[in-house]
C-alpha cells in the first residue's frame, strides 16, 4: 500500500476526533462545554403534580445558573434539554426512597432551590407619570402602550406588586413560564419610559440544591439552613447517573 494512503487512513480517525472535541466544546451548544449526557426519563407515576411542578422550577432555576456560567449573550428562553435532564435527575432522587438521606431533603425538609437568579420574576422601574403606570397601579397589565404591551404578552406576565415610590415607581411581574430573566430584562430596557428593569432576587438565601455535571452522571448537593441568613449547617450529596441510578452519599456539615 503506497505510503501516502497509509497516513491517510491513520490521520482520518484523529481528523474526526478533534471535530468532535470542537463541536462539544462549540460556544453555540448550551450542553458543549459541560460534556454532559442526558439522564434516563424517570418515571412520574404516583408522583402528585405539585411536587413535580415544585421540581420543575427547581430544574429551571439550575439551568439559569449553568447557562449564565457560558460567556457571551444568553438568548430568552431557557435550554429545555438541559432543563429536562435536570428535572429528571431531581425526580430519580425523589423516589429513592431506600436512603434516609432521601428522606431528610424531600419530607424532613424539603428542600428546594434558592430562586436566584430568578427565572419567573421582573422588576421594572419606572416614573410615575409613564404610560403603563396607572394601569399597573389597578392590577391591570395591559395599559395600551404598544411596545409594553407586546412584551407583557410576549411573557404572559401579570401584576405581582405595585410600588407606589418616589421618584420612581416601580412593580414586579410574574411570567406564567419560566425564562431567562437576564434577557429578558435588556428586553424591557429598551422601552422608552422603562428607567431600570433586572430579575428580582430575594436578598437572603434559606435551603439551596446546587448541581454539577460529572463524566457520566450529574451531582446535587442539597443545603439545609436552619433560617435565613443562617449559615449553611448540613449538605446531603447525591450522585445521579445516566441510566437514574442514584447514589447517596454521606452527609455532611460545612
Amino acid at each position: 500500500m503506497p505510503l501516502k494512503m497509509t497516513l491517510l487512513k491513520l490521520l482520518i480517525p484523529l481528523v474526526l476526533a478533534g471535530c468532535l472535541i470542537s463541536a462539544c466544546n462549540n460556544s453555540t451548544n448550551p450542553l458543549g462545554p459541560l460534556h454532559v449526557g442526558f439522564v434516563k426519563p424517570a418515571s412520574l407515576a404516583g408522583i402528585p403534580d405539585t411536587v413535580q411542578t415544585r421540581y420543575r422550577e427547581d430544574a429551571a432555576i439550575l439551568t439559569a445558573r449553568i447557562l449564565a456560567q457560558r460567556p457571551g449573550s444568553h438568548p430568552e428562553q431557557l435550554h429545555p434539554e438541559l432543563q429536562e435532564n435536570l428535572f429528571n435527575a431531581l425526580m430519580h432522587i425523589y423516589q429513592a426512597d431506600g436512603y434516609t438521606q432521601r428522606d431528610s431533603v424531600t419530607v424532613v425538609h424539603s428542600i428546594h432551590a434558592w430562586p436566584r437568579p430568578s427565572v419567573q420574576n421582573l422588576r421594572v422601574y419606572f416614573a410615575p407619570d409613564a404610560p403603563w403606570a396607572a394601569a399597573w397601579a389597578g392590577n391591570t397589565p395591559l395599559s395600551g402602550h404598544t411596545a409594553m404591551d407586546a412584551l407583557i404578552n410576549r411573557y404572559a406576565m401579570t401584576i405581582h406588586v405595585f410600588y407606589f415610590w418616589t421618584p420612581h415607581q416601580a412593580a414586579v411581574l410574574h411570567a406564567a413560564a419560566p425564562w431567562n430573566m437576564n434577557a429578558v430584562a435588556e428586553a424591557f430596557d429598551k422601552v422608552d419610559g422603562v428607567i431600570s428593569a433586572a430579575p428580582d432576587e430575594k436578598a437572603v438565601a434559606g435551603h439551596d440544591i446546587t448541581a454539577e455535571a460529572g463524566p457520566s452522571y450529574w451531582t446535587f448537593s442539597f443545603q439545609y439552613r436552619p433560617g435565613s441568613g443562617a449559615t449553611c449547617t448540613r449538605i446531603w450529596t447525591f450522585r445521579v447517573h445516566y441510566d437514574g441510578r442514584v447514589e447517596a452519599l454521606n452527609g455532611r456539615s460545612p
